[in-house]
């Protein structure tokens, strides 16, 4: 698929995609992890990582990943 970097254009954009190859590389192989726990290893808070997600689910770079009623991210980084 296409690199975030190359979707997203702008200087806000470019810091999402930032945090964006950040959350996968916390993610690694792992199939899902707690939002909780991923704001935690990122060093922010679980309503900024929720807001990255939903951005980055609308911008159409996290295609495959999907928050469940709990809001428990499954990942389908690329």
């Amino acid at each position: 698929g296409a690199s975030a970097y190359a979707i997203m254009t702008g200087r806000k954009d470019k810091e999402l995609a930032s945090r964006y190859y950040e959350y996968a590389k916390i993610i690694g192989d792992a199939e899902y992890i707690e939002i909780e726990k991923l704001a935690r290893k990122a060093g922010r808070t679980k309503s900024d990582v929720l807001a990255d997600i939903k951005a980055l689910k609308e911008k159409g770079v996290l295609t495959e990943a999907w928050l469940d009623e709990q809001e428990i991210t499954e990942t389908g980084t690329e």
